[in-house]
């Protein structure tokens, strides 16, 4: 009888601890003391996670990369790069053309417009500050274009064709002695340029420096060329004669230079009809002759328009007739 209990007792005993190993353990302080000190290792995280297990022995197992594969990790996020910057200069480029479009066009509003887009989405391409200061010249906002100007060649500091383009600013407002230092430099950066050489030349002539406007204009052109140029400048300034005179040295150098040929019929017409000219140019301009005056600044000589009928009508042809040269075109 005591063997039977002692088997029941036994009995009883196995079967609470295989439920015990089935089923855990919750708050069983007993458990607690006969196992180990309770750190948590990766084993045992393991072990009462699966989906912990797995990821804690992959990222265990994972090899380290080796340096070609590093390289071509970076070599790929370079061409990522490259082909985002690419795309940038296909979208700003494709933009930029349009503007100058519109430019060609006279539609200043439409280029101005794409031009201060631009300049807000590539802050860092000095083309837009340029175009659009040249852009504010044409609408006769030469402050705003100085300003243009000043921010474009932080940018490109080395850029001939800004620093032409800002002495021409300055041209066009009367500040000659301006006109000319940044004239000067945009030549001695780009020599070959004729623009600059015959713009250089202009600010001489306003100046009343005729030798120094000849070598310019002649380092721009022919001879014919110079004394074609240095004709209008002395037009410009009520000075027919002289001009006459210049036009018929253009003449003497090059008998077939045509353009002297027109504009000496055009001063002959003048000459006999006054009246008709005086309509047909001084119609749609204000009488004044480049340079047109916002405000002037320091050093700035100034150009301004006289009151007779037959200067505003010589000073308005001049200007139409200067207005279409492609040697100060932008």
């Amino acid at each position: 009888m005591k063997l039977y209990d002692t088997m029941h007792r036994l009995l009883i005993l196995s079967v609470a601890v295989g439920c015990l190993g089935l089923n855990g353990c919750v708050g069983t302080s007993w458990f607690k003391r006969g196992a180990p000190d309770a750190v948590v290792t990766s084993d045992s995280a393991s072990a009462s996670s699966p989906e912990k297990s797995s990821a804690a022995a992959a990222k265990k197992s994972r090899p380290k990369p080796s340096s070609s594969e590093l390289s071509r990790s970076s070599s790929a996020a370079s061409q990522s790069k490259s082909a985002d910057s690419k795309e940038a200069k296909s979208q700003f480029a494709q933009q930029f053309s349009r503007a100058r479009g519109f430019e060609a066009e006279k539609k200043y509003e439409q280029a101005r417009s794409i031009y201060e887009q631009l300049i807000v989405q590539y802050p860092e391409r000095y083309e837009s500050y340029h175009r659009l200061a040249v852009v504010a010249d044409q609408q006769r906002r030469h402050r705003e274009a100085e300003a243009l100007y000043a921010e474009a060649l932080r940018l490109e500091p080395m850029s001939g064709s800004l620093l032409g383009d800002l002495g021409y600013c300055y041209f066009l407002q009367g500040k000659l002695t301006k006109a000319e230092s940044a004239l000067a430099k945009a030549v001695a950066i780009e020599p070959a340029e004729i623009r600059h050489r015959n713009n250089l030349g202009l600010v001489y002539g306003h100046q009343g420096k005729n030798e120094e406007a000849l070598e310019n204009f002649r380092r721009g052109g022919s001879e014919a060329d110079a004394q074609y140029n240095l004709a209008f400048v002395l037009a410009s300034q009520d000075k027919g004669e002289e001009a006459k005179s210049c036009f018929h040295a253009a003449l003497m150098a090059d008998p077939a230079h045509e353009k002297s040929h027109t504009a000496l019929a055009s001063f002959e017409r003048y000459e006999r009809t006054p009246e008709e000219l005086r309509d047909e140019f001084t119609g749609s301009v204000d009488g004044r002759w480049v340079p047109y005056v916002e405000g002037a600044g320091d050093g700035s000589q100034v150009v301004q328009a006289s009151a007779t009928s037959h200067s505003q009508a010589l000073r308005a042809q001049a200007r139409d007739m200067m207005s279409s040269r492609s040697t100060t075109t932008r």
